[in-house]
């Protein structure tokens, strides 16, 4: 995808023989502990290849089907729409890409692990569909390392994600983004404000519908239930999966429309 920032990757708690970080929560290193134990007493393997894992960067996939998650290709530096070729940004980084010049987004920019398919669209589907609500700490990791996410922490005053209708959720029996948004604040102590953003009705999915018709379906889908808490604030905007920018173009107006200063958009995979 169009992240064109990296981070440095999470790695463990340090070396054998080493005493472990007092960075750490005191409540991660419990966790780290009780899953050790877990870990002897019912190993797990890989969710995409069924591999055996070991303690390692990932709770959930092994660092092979790590690796064939691709680097975000050349993209559109604000919306992260993938270019054909890299010779677009390379006489010119900032080029934007057609939909940005018109003035089509209402973000200021938006970052993503990459394109959805192969590996990343598989571990997306086991996340959302295969109720496998645990894959969240993997993909979170991913965002950190990839996304370069924590070094511009600093940026924002706190985060929303995109709401799931209630009815949707009796089928799903979680709403992905605020699982994410959730442990992406936890991680980097960013305040994630999960009652702001209210979706009011339910529409249909956004698959199989034109450009024009995705911004008619989400128009007026959201509201913002508490404008004094984004009131002249830097928003994160957390989803899984952007297409056309439909959605979080509609979260993004009304935000804004609710006083917020600013909207950058963080996303799992970027669709064409």
């Amino acid at each position: 995808m169009g992240v064109q920032e990296t981070s440095q990757p999470v790695t463990g708690d340090g070396a054998a023989g080493e005493c472990p970080s007092t960075d750490k929560p005191f409540g991660d290193k419990v966790k780290g502990i009780v899953e050790g134990f877990l870990d002897v007493l019912l190993p797990r393997c890989c969710v995409l290849c069924r591999s055996p894992l070991s303690m390692g960067a990932y709770r959930w996939i092994c660092p092979s089907c790590a690796g064939k998650i691709p680097t975000p290709p050349a993209a559109c530096p604000r919306c992260a729409l993938p270019f054909p070729s890299e010779a677009a940004l390379a006489d010119s980084p900032g080029h934007l890409c057609a939909n940005c010049r018109r003035g089509a987004h209402r973000f200021a920019k938006a970052y993503s692990l990459g394109l959805y398919e192969g590996s990343l669209r598989e571990l997306i589907h086991h996340y959302k569909y295969g109720g496998k609500i645990h894959l969240k700490d993997d993909l979170v990791t991913l965002l950190l390392e990839r996304a370069g996410l924590m070094a511009r922490g600093s940026a924002y005053n706190a985060m929303v994600h995109v709401p799931m209708h209630h009815s949707r959720l009796v089928s799903r029996e979680f709403d992905q983004s605020r699982v994410l948004a959730s442990e992406l604040g936890r991680r980097t102590g960013m305040p994630h404000l999960p009652r702001v953003l209210e979706r009011i009705h339910a529409t249909p999915a956004q698959v199989g519908l034109s450009k024009v018709e995705r911004r008619r379906n989400v128009r007026s889908a959201f509201r913002v239930v508490k404008p004094e808490a984004i009131a002249n604030k830097r928003l994160l905007l957390v989803d899984d999966v952007m297409t056309s920018g439909a959605t979080v173009n509609e979260c993004t107006r009304m935000l804004q429309r609710s006083g917020a200063s600013a909207v950058e958009v963080v996303t799992l995979a970027r669709a064409m």
